[in-house]
């Protein structure tokens, strides 16, 4: 679970957001790739998040990517916002497995 189970206030951002990410990892010799996960795709009102791995040779390359086309997001929509959220957070529960070949 991620935040407070209701909200009062709505939420306000100053500006929109696009938020790219591109991690590439090298592998040490030796060392192969035993599992990876399709990824997260979550979207709201306004807002889409996507993240994955991919492989190649030895370098296993994680994507992100936040956009946020609202500024404004009305506390009566929190659970909506709650829940994209929380999918969001299981970004952190994809990562892949290695093992020593």
């Amino acid at each position: 679970m991620v935040g407070s189970p209701r909200r009062y206030a709505d939420l306000a951002w100053e500006t929109h957001l696009r938020s790219p990410q591109v991690i590439r990892l090298r592998l040490p010799d030796g060392f192969g790739v035993y599992a990876l996960h399709e990824g997260v795709s979550a979207r709201c009102s306004g807002m889409f998040y996507q993240a994955g791995f991919g492989f190649s040779v030895d370098t296993v390359t994680f994507r992100d990517l936040l956009e946020r086309e609202v500024t404004d997001f009305p506390a009566a929509e929190y659970d909506t916002f709650r829940a994209f959220t929380e999918e969001r957070s299981q970004t952190a529960a994809i990562l892949g497995e290695f093992e020593d070949s």
